[in-house]
């Protein structure tokens, strides 16, 4: 049940149906069987999204159609099969290649993540140490040692330190992208028909390395709208 200021109305979701991330359903919506509505999709007020058809995001008030759906009878749409191609692939073990299974995913996730966390703290390790030879070789003793003084040291070392790993990490994700994904090509490829998918989902486990960088945002994110993102 969904509420505006004037009523309350049901939305109904039917079989097969699939509703993505930062959609709205406004009171009233029917989303038939195998319909798609996709990222950041906005309903109409009692709006029905027909069957198998496909919309996504928002203008004039209401989403986008891009396939019309179905151009068989009620009847025919209400037997077509609910299951997708990732159901084809990963349930029914469909797919020409070999899939691996939800628990293999969760599990290259953990290690390149905790590969991530590792190699992140492995640069602030690295800073300290040369900060420490420096204070070392300028004849201190460790009585002399200050705050201002083990700073002055310390903050330069470990921004080039960090920066240069930023580096690094961005030539391992290229790295990893053309040893995973090899040349990418233009078309459809479909979980039940091509490993593209499973080896780009593997692909962004490995691109936690460089997400890990500046505050989790990674190097890429300050090239966004330049022509260098595109290098």
């Amino acid at each position: 049940m969904c509420a505006d200021r004037d009523e309350a109305l049901p939305v109904r979701i039917e079989s097969g149906a699939n509703i993505s991330d930062r959609c709205v359903l406004l009171p009233g919506v029917v989303v038939e069987r195998n319909a798609v509505l996709g990222s950041g999709g906005m309903t109409r007020k009692g709006m029905v999204l027909p069957a198998g058809s496909k919309w996504v995001g928002s203008c004039d008030g209401g989403p986008v159609n891009l396939d019309p759906g179905y151009k068989s009878t009620s009847a025919e749409a209400a037997s077509e099969s609910t299951i997708k191609p990732f159901g084809r692939a990963h349930n029914m073990g469909l797919a020409p290649y070999h899939v691996v299974p939800g628990w293999g995913h969760g599990l290259i996730w953990a290690v390149f993540q905790n590969s991530a966390v590792s190699f992140r703290a492995i640069t602030l390790t690295m800073s300290l140490a040369l900060a420490t030879a420096m204070l070392r070789a300028s004849g201190r003793t460790s009585g002399e040692y200050s705050l201002v003084l083990v700073s002055a040291k310390l903050v330069p070392v470990f921004v080039v330190v960090q920066n240069l790993a930023t580096l690094l990490f961005l030539v391992v994700d290229v790295a990893c992208k053309w040893i995973i994904m090899g040349r990418r090509y233009q078309g459809r490829f479909n979980w039940d028909e091509s490993d593209y998918c499973q080896r780009w989902q593997i692909y962004l486990a490995s691109s936690a390395f460089i997400r890990s960088a500046y505050a989790g945002r990674g190097i890429l994110d300050y090239l966004r709208g330049s022509a260098y993102l595109v290098w």
